[in-house]
């Protein structure tokens, strides 16, 4: 594991690790399944409990979150697929998962950005939909075939 640019105040600090983790892969048919972040954000859970409110929501803090992972095949799988790109737009913020392959290889990049703000209860259904389209794109999973 490496701490990158600690004494960098203009750099965003970040945490480098290289693993090899075959258990993350699932069988399932022909393929494996293997999801593509270790930490879901499940916005739902977190931000969307209830879909119906009868006064309005307010959102005090920005939240930002910015990840990115990078999962290699190796000798014993080859890639086949992955999930198609997501980019969602609310009331509040932006929420993006990219997936780039290059051969054998993909990096997932995944950025949410939420703003403080107020939701009218009117507009709070909306916001819930925007969590569950997160929620749904985080439980695609990345499809490798066994060589």
């Amino acid at each position: 594991c490496e701490m990158k640019w600690l004494d960098v105040p203009e750099k965003h600090f970040a945490i480098a690790a290289s693993l090899t983790a075959p258990k993350l892969l699932k069988k399932s048919g022909d393929g494996f399944l293997l999801k593509p972040l270790f930490q879901p954000l499940q916005m739902v859970r977190s931000f969307a409990g209830r879909s119906q409110r009868e006064h309005p929501c307010h959102f005090r803090t920005h939240r930002v979150s910015r990840d990115a992972i990078r999962v290699e095949g190796g000798a014993s799988y080859r890639l086949e697929r992955t999930p198609s790109d997501v980019t969602l737009v609310s009331a509040l913020g932006t929420y993006s998962l990219a997936f780039k392959t290059d051969g054998n290889k993909v990096a997932v990049t995944r950025e949410l950005t939420l703003l403080p703000g107020r939701l009218t209860a009117d507009e709070f259904p909306a916001f819930v939909d925007f969590c569950e389209q997160v929620d749904a794109a985080e439980r695609e999973s990345i499809i490798f075939q066994k060589l």
